[in-house]
């Protein structure tokens, strides 16, 4: 997946604490945490996570398996997460039947029309 010299090498360094700066490098594996700690901090709300096939930077395959992973503190809370098949997703899948979205599109890294249209459809299934 992303790592933090990778962040730190293309400018987002003010976008992070000095503390979390200092497992780039060597030191990139000894993070207390990972990225699935930081979702399940989010259950049992609501979660829309979005990868696009062409945004090697963020690693699809990681994203999902990050999310995947983050659902169980959903299912600890008495709540569906994520549902999905045993398999990775293609792009064009929006897996959201529980209170977790994945949706996964063609294309580069960027906010799109899709993706909008895919967060809202989320949305309002939720709110009915």
């Amino acid at each position: 997946g992303e790592r933090v010299s990778d962040f730190l090498r293309v400018g987002s360094w003010d976008w992070f604490c000095e503390n979390f700066k200092r497992f780039s490098g060597e030191l990139e594996d000894h993070k207390p945490y990972d990225q699935s700690f930081l979702l399940a901090l989010i259950a049992p709300r609501y979660l829309l996570v979005g990868s696009s096939e062409s945004d090697r930077g963020a690693d699809p395959r990681s994203e999902f398996l990050t999310t995947v992973h983050a659902s169980s503190a959903w299912e600890l809370l008495g709540e569906k997460g994520l549902l999905t098949d045993d398999r990775m997703p293609s792009p064009g899948d929006h897996l959201g039947e529980g209170k977790i979205l994945y949706h996964y599109r063609s294309g580069m890294h960027y906010l799109s029309r899709d993706d909008w249209q895919a967060y809202m459809r989320f949305l309002d299934k939720q709110w009915k």
